[in-house]
């Protein structure tokens, strides 16, 4: 409780304060925390309102009177928020434990906001470390399963601190070998022009878009530490985490053609969303647009040329119990990551070729024990991370 306490505390203060007040402050908080259980109801009280409870109310004021005698609180806007949004000034409260409502707003009162601030917080925190405590000794009994068990539950209640711990580990090295003069985002659009399923017009539209950095605090997004990449169409911006300069997206010590079919075939997945099935409808700005008749004409052969591929080759005949159904899977459900797979893949590959060309490579190693073509192992490789 000491150091989470004391984190709070320096996390809250402002940049006049000595590590004197900050002390005090503490010293505040905790005093706080032991008035609060001071003023509680006991335990034999609260087990007598659990069995009688429920057959009378003695004490019952409206919301209004409620906020009037009590007014440290804002008990309308606090009972619409827990309670219900419909909340009148008029309806009734049941007020099993006045003392302690009186005795609850006089420390309101008398202990300042910053002070109440941090030690509600303190029991916020508190009240999640409990039940992180709870949950894991229920939890399954392989080592295996417990760690899933507990790196989600840290997750999802210390999910800030969590993203840090994994920047840091990952290095800001990392992050930096990636920086280059020309934005990626401009050299992969340039490369849709080699698809003829999009053509040049798409592709020359979004490049003639001014791009620029946002002030998007992107930990509200998506955290850094997870491996799910995807197209924002509101923002129009493809999101890569962290997660994915790490392995088994990329490696240090690999041939290029493993780094394109694992990192570079995500990322030209994620950047095709912007000119696919919903994305043509966008423009650079992320404002819906309409199309030409023959652009939707062209959209329509491409999507029956995807569905119909894809519903031919996964048509399957299953026997269950004796009797023969066909199963056919839905062409036009996933009919957007189809497309994005299909020319993803091929944008990937082509990538690979022409980074060879231009810097006049010789042909890269094969991996040790992998028997197969340099093509076959692409394969392999994106087969692995899919």
């Amino acid at each position: 409780m000491d150091f989470f306490g004391m984190n709070i505390v320096r996390s809250n203060r402002s940049e006049f304060y000595s590590e004197e007040d900050m002390l005090a402050d503490w010293y505040k908080v905790q005093k706080f925390l032991y008035n609060f259980s001071e003023i509680m109801p006991s335990h034999r009280e609260r087990a007598e309102l659990e069995i009688n409870g429920q057959l009378r109310c003695r004490h019952s004021l409206t919301v209004h009177q409620l906020s009037s005698e009590f007014i440290a609180v804002n008990w309308t806007r606090l009972l619409r928020e827990t309670v219900a949004p419909d909340i009148r000034d008029d309806d009734e409260v049941c007020l099993p434990f006045p003392q302690y409502m009186q005795d609850l707003d006089l420390m309101l009162m008398t202990f300042s906001p910053r002070i109440v601030h941090n030690a509600v917080l303190l029991m916020y925190r508190k009240s999640h470390l409990d039940y992180l405590v709870d949950a894991l000794s229920g939890a399954a009994k392989s080592d295996q399963a417990r760690d899933q068990y507990c790196l989600g539950l840290v997750e999802t209640v210390f999910p800030v601190p969590l993203a840090g711990m994994f920047v840091r580990d990952a290095g800001r090295a990392r992050v930096d070998a990636f920086k280059v003069k020309e934005p990626s985002h401009h050299r992969l659009l340039r490369l849709m022009k080699t698809l003829t399923s999009i053509g040049d017009t798409f592709s020359d539209q979004y490049l003639a878009a001014d791009f620029q950095a946002e002030d998007t605090i992107w930990s509200y997004v998506v955290q850094p530490y997870s491996p799910n990449a995807y197209y924002l169409t509101d923002r129009n911006a493809v999101v890569i985490p962290l997660a994915f300069l790490s392995e088994p997206y990329l490696f240090d010590d690999v041939p290029r053609y493993i780094t394109m079919a694992a990192l570079g075939t995500t990322i030209a997945h994620e950047l095709l969303h912007s000119v696919g099935v919903t994305g043509f409808y966008f423009n650079s700005a992320g404002e819906l647009h309409s199309l030409s008749e023959a652009t939707e004409h062209q959209l329509s052969d491409l999507r029956h040329c995807v569905r119909h591929q894809f519903t031919r080759n996964l048509s399957r005949e299953v026997e269950i119990s004796g009797l023969l159904f066909s199963a056919q899977p839905n062409g036009e459900l996933t009919l957007d990551e189809n497309l994005s797979d299909h020319d993803g893949l091929a944008l990937a590959w082509r990538t690979y070729h022409r980074w060879q060309h231009r810097h006049r490579h010789s042909p890269e190693p094969r991996l040790p024990g992998v028997q197969g073509s340099v093509r076959q192992t692409f394969l392999l490789a994106l087969a692995q991370v899919s």
